[in-house]
């Protein structure tokens, strides 16, 4: 299924159930450490024993999930979008753009 379709089906499924969608823009969800403003560009082939995709943390010297620190970040950004890294990157951008 495209990306795009399944935007559409769960639009409609949360409309049906009276909800809010709140729609979160994916840049840098995965890349920006969770809690944290510092970034960095990971290599996507790095998985630990039980086969999560990990990285090592050059900030905090810790193993981070990275699908974990992704989800972590669409959520708080999503429920504060003033403080999505993409703003602090276009800072032109207004946070109800995104």
């Amino acid at each position: 299924i495209k990306p795009y379709e399944l935007s559409k089906i769960v639009e409609s499924l949360v409309n049906k159930q009276n909800k809010t969608l709140i729609k979160v823009d994916p840049y840098k969800t995965s890349q920006v450490e969770y809690g944290t403003k510092y970034e960095s560009k990971h290599k996507l082939k790095e998985v630990n024993e039980d086969g999560k995709r990990i990285y090592a943390s050059a900030y905090t010297g810790k193993e981070v999930d990275r699908d974990y620190n992704a989800a972590l970040n669409i959520k708080e950004w999503g429920l504060h979008p003033e403080k999505h890294a993409k703003l602090r990157d276009y800072p032109k951008l207004k946070a109800n753009n995104l």
